[in-house]
């Protein structure tokens, strides 16, 4: 990892920050049980909502520390950052490299939303690495500058189902 996100905690108002950025720990029973929540309401398309939800939340931290400029010099080195920032949050690794026009196809070859899935529910045949879809979008929109809603990024294949690795294929709207 090229990049280590500058970590600060404060105490007294249990708070954590990465980069000046509050955020939260992830608990993976509560993130799948909440995808399988969302997943089981048939009147509506919550994982879209969800997606959507996770770019807007990456792109407000992204457009803070993510943007092409005299730190970070190409888009290339933007994405290798953002490798290592999914990294150290502990969501697995990815390769965002294929992307450098804001399309084509990333991959995980690890996934903290797979292992979660697994502990907890056992092999499906869906994708589960829904929140990985918002990342990607939010990756894409802060180094193209570009909104969240300009980038598709479908989950093609899934280590859930047996896959080598997770492959999302992304394309601009």
């Amino acid at each position: 990892m090229d990049y280590i996100p500058k970590i600060r905690f404060e105490a007294d108002k249990n708070l954590l920050y990465m980069d000046d950025i509050p955020i939260s720990l992830h608990c993976h029973y509560f993130n799948c049980g909440l995808i399988n929540a969302i997943e089981a309401i048939d009147y509506f398309d919550g994982i879209d909502i969800y997606i959507h939800e996770a770019a807007k939340c990456f792109y407000e931290y992204f457009k803070r520390i993510l943007v092409v400029d005299d730190e970070i010099s190409s888009i290339e080195k933007a994405l290798k950052r953002a490798e290592d920032i999914y990294r150290f949050m502990g969501y697995g690794r990815i390769d965002l490299s294929k992307l450098i026009t804001g399309e084509g196809i990333a991959t995980s070859d690890s996934s903290y939303f797979v292992v979660g899935w697994l502990a907890i529910y056992g092999k499906r045949d869906k994708p589960v690495c829904h929140l990985t879809r918002g990342f990607i979008k939010a990756v894409l929109a802060t180094i193209f500058k570009k909104d969240i809603r300009d980038f598709n990024v479908i989950e093609i294949q899934c280590m859930i189902s047996n896959a080598q690795n997770c492959k999302f294929k992304v394309s601009r709207i």
